[in-house]
């Protein structure tokens, strides 16, 4: 008996992809929480119910059917429905597509961003408590590290986490920040799932420096095609559907909750606003979320250094001009 359902939100990506009836696909893995399917030209989506984790890839249900579904399952799109085999149907035709808010323009906010986005997770971490072992690397007071490691692998973990997220915290300029994930690589496919925690720091890194980026005019001078070039080098390095989210973390794609919490930062939103943003985010997957926030505070730490840099630069001219 197939089980059928209706898509609730379909992200903007998911919805032009799943629209070329030539495409075949197949389930590429599935677990309690998601669905992934993966086109013959190896273009991955995801099904979910998790609304904190939409995103342009996504396709939100109400609720995910019992079971997990066979690696290999054929899908196909027929009369605005996804079928994944004879097990699952999905409607497509009600779903309201999804698109990631606009980019912030740069104003008199932006500046003092990175700053209010660290402060807002402090407050979070202090008022909850911090899940996985990266978390306990940033909050070694606060966080709970079982994160279903044991206590082995969780010092195996630590012992490669904290100088790679020291070295990304510590990013002072601009140019320095490719150098310094060379520096961070142990990270890359680092702990289980399919996701990584390795890979969720640095997609959290990586998606904040972007937008603040691109909001900012560029004034934080990183140059994006190196971070491509960094990007082809680890590709190797862990699972295709990690590589995928981190790839467009990488180019300022995330989930909505992260877009959120970056955006309320530029706009200048209320605290409870901002702190409101982050438990958001930390409600991705087990410790997925936190995984990130970590990787965003290291983001907001070296753009706060980074434009504190540029500024004093930029007045220094200026005086010089008057002379």
């Amino acid at each position: 008996m197939t089980d059928t359902r209706d898509a609730t939100q379909i992200g903007v990506r998911a919805s032009a992809a799943l629209s070329d009836s030539g495409r075949q696909w197949h389930v590429l893995a599935s677990v309690s929480g998601a669905i992934y399917i993966e086109s013959d030209s190896e273009e991955l989506l995801w099904i979910s119910a998790n609304l904190v984790a939409m995103h342009r890839r996504a396709i939100m249900l109400r609720s995910m059917p019992v079971g997990r579904l066979t690696a290999g399952t054929q899908c196909f799109v027929e009369a605005g429905c996804l079928r994944i085999g004879d097990k699952l149907s999905i409607r497509l035709r009600n779903a309201v597509v999804w698109r990631p808010q606009p980019s912030i323009r740069v104003g008199p906010c932006a500046v003092e961003s990175p700053r209010r986005i660290l402060d807002a997770i402090e407050r979070t971490a202090r008022r909850s408590t911090p899940r996985g072992c990266f978390a306990s690397i940033a909050y070694p007071s606060l966080a709970d590290d079982a994160a279903g490691f044991s206590e082995v692998m969780a010092a195996k973990l630590e012992a490669i986490a904290t100088p790679a997220i020291a070295s990304l915290s510590r990013v002072s300029s601009g140019s320095g920040v490719s150098a310094e994930l060379r520096e961070a690589i142990g990270l890359v496919g680092l702990g289980g799932g399919l996701t990584p925690s390795g890979d969720d720091v640095l997609g959290g890194f990586l998606f904040t420096l972007r937008t603040l980026d691109s909001a900012l005019l560029g004034l934080l001078g990183i140059d994006w095609q190196q971070i491509e070039t960094w990007l082809r080098q680890i590709e190797g390095l862990t699972n295709k559907i990690s590589f995928a989210i981190l790839a467009d973390h990488a180019r300022g794609e995330g989930a909505a909750s992260l877009s959120v919490l970056v955006n309320a930062g530029l706009d200048g939103s209320p605290e409870e606003r901002l702190t409101q943003a982050v438990g958001q985010v930390s409600m991705i997957g087990h410790s997925s979320g936190w995984d990130m926030l970590v990787g965003v505070r290291c983001a907001c730490m070296a753009a706060t250094r980074i434009l504190k840099g540029a500024l004093v630069c930029r007045r220094g001219s200026a005086n010089t001009d008057e002379v």
